[in-house]
Formats: C-alpha cells, sequence, structure tokens
C-alpha cells in the first residue's frame, strides 16, 4: 500500500468520523430540546393540578368538611414545594403559581367568606394557608 493509498483511506475514516460526530452532536441537541420542552408541559401540567387543588380546597371549606381540607391542601403545598424549584426556572410559570397563591390567600383572609375564621379550630389548615400566603 503506497502513500497516496494511506491518505485516502485516512480520509475517508476521518469523513466518517466526522459525520459520526455531528450526528451525535445534533442527535443530542434535538433530544436535548425536546425534553426541555417535556419538563415545561409537566410543569404547566402540575400548574393546573396546584390550581385544580386549590380549588378542592375551598369547596372543601365550603361545604365544612375541614378535615378533607386539610388533605387536600397538604396535597396542594407537596405539588408548590415539588415545583417550586422548577418553576423559578421558568418565569412565566413562576409567575403563574405565584398569582394563584396570592388568589387563594387573598380568599382565605377575606371577611365576606369567612375560611380562616370558620377553620379556626383547625391549626393545620392555618399553618397551610400561612405558608401558602407567604
Amino acid at each position: 500500500m503506497n502513500v497516496r493509498s494511506k491518505i485516502q483511506a485516512l480520509n475517508i475514516v476521518l469523513g466518517v468520523l466526522l459525520v459520526v460526530i455531528l450526528g451525535l452532536g445534533l442527535s443530542s441537541f434535538f433530544t436535548t430540546s425536546k425534553l426541555k420542552k417535556t419538563k415545561d408541559q409537566a410543569l404547566k401540567q402540575n400548574l393546573y393540578l396546584f390550581e385544580r387543588s386549590m380549588e378542592d380546597v375551598r369547596t372543601c371549606l365550603d361545604a365544612e368538611e375541614y378535615k378533607l381540607a386539610k388533605i387536600r391542601l397538604a396535597e396542594a403545598l407537596q405539588l408548590l414545594k415539588d415545583n417550586q424549584k422548577a418553576a423559578n426556572r421558568n418565569k412565566a410559570v413562576q409567575q403563574s403559581f405565584d398569582s394563584i397563591r396570592k388568589k387563594y390567600c387573598r380568599i382565605w383572609n377575606s371577611s365576606e367568606w369567612g375560611y380562616s375564621y370558620r377553620a379556626s379550630d383547625y391549626p393545620e389548615l392555618q399553618k397551610g394557608f400561612e405558608s401558602i400566603c407567604q
């Protein structure tokens, strides 16, 4: 095998190696992009679940089912806790979480609804809403 054929073989090997590296790089880029979209969708779904959980708490309070409200509030707080770190990376979702928290905090403290007064015998509810209102 002469020098020219060795150089041609080396060029072919380097060309194949370059194509493989580019393919892996593009594959990694698209996988990362898809993973980010999936995480954003999951975060938005959890935002919806948090809002529904808070509405369930309100429904329980309206029905004076304070023990059930305590359970639903604990679930909502866990959802909020689990998603807080991820939401901090996405400003729009963070603002949505904050607006939901403020909405239900205003409802809790509203004299019109009187939830905080009616649930005064349930310190777990008081403590849960205090953590939401922070």
